[in-house]
């Protein structure tokens, strides 16, 4: 979770930075909101590089609706990524685009259920 933090500062801001600023601005957010709205945006960030894969954070972030990816497909993500003509699951919040690209990778074995981990 920790490796949230440890983020380049570029990519932080092209990733996350100027999308969230953008839709700040463009929808007037009020400030409690925009802050509550960056809050669990960064919950969820540090979710998905916990590693740890749970019914209850699956509820919570809304990752049991269709279409979204959890955290096992998430840390397949950086199991492939090492290997560039083989690297998978690009989609952090969403696995239909991977499917649709052709980059949808095995899910699973990375992760550890919450279960297990006691």
């Amino acid at each position: 979770p920790v490796s949230t933090a440890c983020i380049d500062p570029l990519d932080a801001t092209v990733q996350a930075g100027l999308p969230r600023l953008t839709a700040a601005v463009v929808t007037q957010a009020h400030p409690l909101t925009f802050c509550a709205y960056l809050t669990a945006s960064v919950a969820e960030n540090v979710l998905n590089h916990s590693g740890l894969d749970h019914w209850v954070t699956n509820l919570l972030f809304l990752k049991v609706l269709p279409f979204r990816a959890s955290v096992a497909v998430h840390d397949a993500h950086h199991k492939y990524s090492n290997y560039p003509k083989n690297a998978k699951n690009f989609g952090e919040n969403f696995w239909l685009w991977d499917w649709a690209f052709g980059t949808l990778g095995k899910v699973g074995e990375a992760t550890r259920s919450v279960e297990n981990h006691q």
